[in-house]
C-alpha cells in the first residue's frame, strides 16, 4: 500500500511539474523523462508508458505503434484558464502495435486516422476535440469514442470494425459506414440535410438516447438499424429497413436546447443541456436517458482529462532577495 501511495504521488508531481514547465513528460512506474517534442517523447516511451502534455501548442504529427496513454489538459476553454489548452496541429496515426492505446483531454486540430492496410483493437479516444476521424482504411475491433467533439465533416469506419461504442459525442459532421452492432449513444447531430444526413451507410447498428436537429432525411442508405429513445427535428419516417421504438420527431429546434445560437455546428458558448419537455405525448420518449447530460453518468462538464485538474497557476516574474522563485498552483483531483 505504501509503495502504491508513493507512486500515485510521484504521478500527481510529475504531472504538475511538467504542466508548470510546459514539458512533455513520460511516466512509467519507476522513472520519469521530460521532452519538448511529443514526436521526441512517444519515440523514448515504452509500451504501456503514460505521456502527459502541457498546455501548449504542438505543430507535428504522431504516428503510434505501441501502446500508450496521452493525456492532455483538455479542450475547452473555460477550464484550460491556468493550465493552457493542449492543441495539436496534427495528425494523429494509428498502426499496428497500437492496441490498447488511449488518447484523452487534447485539441487535435487535423484528423484521427489508421493506416491502410493496418490492425489495432481496444482503442480509446476521450474528451478530445478532432477534426475528422477517418478508421476506414484499416481494422479496428474495440473503439470506444467518448465525450468528443467532431468538428470536420466524417467519423468513417468500414466493415471490418467490430465492438464501436461512440458516445456522448457532438458531430458537426456525419457518421459513416459502421457496422457489426455499433452502438452510437446520448450523442448530438448538428449537422443540417446537406450531404448525405448525419448517418449514413449504417448497418445492424443501434442508435439511442440522441438528438439529431437535421430538418431532412437522418438514415441515409441505413438497413438493419435500430432507432430507440431519440429526439428529432425531421419528421421524415424511418426508412422500412430499419425499426425505430419511441422516438419524438418534428419538433422545434429552439425548443430542444438551453443555449443554440450556433446553428448547425458546435460553439464553445453552447448549453448543450436540454429544454423540459411537455410535447412527449404518446411517444414513449424517456427525457431521463436522452442528450449528453443523462441521469446515469452525463457528460463530464467541460471534457476535463482524469487528471488533477490545475484550476490556478502563480509564477512569480522573478526570484525574491534569497533567490528563491514563488509558484503557487492549485490542482484539483477528479474522480472520472
Amino acid at each position: 500500500m505504501k509503495r502504491l501511495s508513493f507512486i500515485i504521488i510521484a504521478l500527481l508531481f510529475s504531472y504538475i511539474a511538467a504542466n508548470a514547465q510546459n514539458d512533455i513528460a513520460v511516466v512509467r512506474p519507476d522513472t520519469t523523462a521530460f521532452f519538448y517534442k511529443i514526436a521526441d517523447a512517444v519515440t523514448y516511451a515504452q509500451s504501456g508508458d503514460t505521456i502527459y502534455l502541457p498546455g501548449r501548442s504542438f505543430v507535428e504529427s504522431i504516428t503510434i505503434t505501441k501502446e500508450l496513454h496521452i493525456i492532455g489538459t483538455g479542450h475547452y476553454i473555460d477550464s484550460t484558464q491556468a493550465s493552457g489548452r493542449t492543441a495539436l496541429y496534427g495528425t494523429i496515426t494509428f498502426q499496428n502495435g497500437s492496441d490498447n492505446t488511449s488518447i484523452e483531454g487534447l485539441f487535435i486540430n487535423n484528423d484521427i486516422v489508421i493506416s491502410n492496410g493496418h490492425v489495432s483493437s481496444n482503442i480509446s479516444i476521450q474528451r478530445c476535440s478532432f477534426y475528422n476521424l477517418g478508421f476506414n482504411y484499416g481494422e479496428v475491433t474495440g473503439l470506444l469514442i467518448s465525450e468528443c467533439i467532431q468538428r470536420g465533416t466524417v467519423i468513417n469506419g468500414n466493415s471490418n470494425h467490430k465492438n464501436v461504442l461512440i458516445e456522448k459525442c457532438i458531430m458537426n459532421g456525419e457518421l459513416n459506414r459502421f457496422e457489426n452492432a455499433t452502438l452510437v449513444t446520448n450523442c448530438i447531430f448538428l449537422k443540417s440535410t446537406s450531404g448525405y444526413g448525419p448517418i449514413y451507410l449504417l448497418k445492424s447498428s443501434y442508435i439511442e438516447n440522441c438528438v439529431f436537429v437535421s430538418t431532412g432525411y437522418f438514415d441515409n442508405s441505413c438497413t438493419g438499424c435500430t432507432y430507440t429513445n431519440n429526439l428529432m427535428v425531421s419528421s421524415s419516417t424511418i426508412a422500412t429497413s430499419n425499426a425505430g421504438y419511441n422516438n419524438l420527431q418534428g419538433v422545434n429546434v429552439t425548443t430542444i436546447f438551453d443555449t443554440y445560437n450556433t446553428a448547425n455546428a458546435f460553439s464553445y458558448d453552447d448549453n448543450y443541456h436540454l429544454q423540459t419537455r411537455t410535447d412527449i405525448g404518446s411517444s414513449g420518449l424517456n427525457v431521463n436517458n436522452l442528450g449528453l447530460y443523462d441521469n446515469t453518468l452525463p457528460y463530464k462538464s467541460s471534457a476535463v482529462p482524469v487528471t488533477p485538474h490545475i484550476s490556478t497557476k502563480t509564477i512569480a516574474r522573478e526570484t525574491d532577495s534569497n533567490g528563491k522563485l514563488s509558484v503557487q498552483i492549485k490542482a484539483i483531483a477528479q474522480q472520472r
